[in-house]
């Protein structure tokens, strides 16, 4: 390159091949890193690295991305967190406005929460029966067996679509 501008430098003026010569000067690489947030680009960041180098970022070079990505994390974790909030609220509202009655169980079959109408259909407030074997109290004598099966079933994630026969806190007898 600086034989090319040998050749040439008798033609141009001296204050621009002083600026070609700058110009040309060793070339660096780089690493350009953009920075996104909510799919819009809000900056970025070049980080040299010098042509005989090892090609190694320096200390520096290495604390700043990581205090980058920290940032670029706390994002992403708060954008998480507020759609989990949303949709817990949202599931929350299905959850308790449904018109079917819905008792939310653990793996051991143990209530967790119910619903409105659960309480209006059997009768029972989430204090009573939260933390106990939801069959304990719905399931009538003459069903147990047919209310087991239905609940290895659903223990082991297969659905289970039978209209069936529970009982209420009184003991009637209502058709599911």
């Amino acid at each position: 390159m600086n034989n090319i501008l040998d050749r040439y430098k008798q033609e141009l003026e001296q204050q621009d091949f002083k600026k070609i010569k700058e110009v040309t000067l060793p070339i660096k690489e780089s690493l350009t890193f953009d920075i996104y947030y909510k799919d819009k680009p809000r900056g970025g960041i070049i980080l040299d690295i010098e042509e005989d180098s090892d090609k190694t970022f320096k200390k520096r070079d290495i604390h700043l991305l990581e205090f980058i990505l920290d940032i670029a994390y706390s994002f992403y974790e708060r954008d998480r967190e507020i759609e989990y909030k949303k949709q817990h609220a949202y599931f929350k509202q299905l959850f308790n406005k449904s018109t079917e009655a819905i008792a939310l169980l653990d793996n051991e079959n143990k209530v967790i929460n119910i619903n409105e109408s659960f309480e209006k259909l059997f009768g029972y407030k989430l204090e009573e029966i939260k933390g106990f074997d939801i069959d304990n109290y719905i399931l009538p004598e003459a069903r147990i067996i047919e209310g087991e099966k239905y609940t290895k079933k659903v223990t082991n994630k297969k659905e289970v679509k039978k209209e069936t026969i529970r009982k209420n806190k009184q003991g009637e007898l209502i058709p599911v």
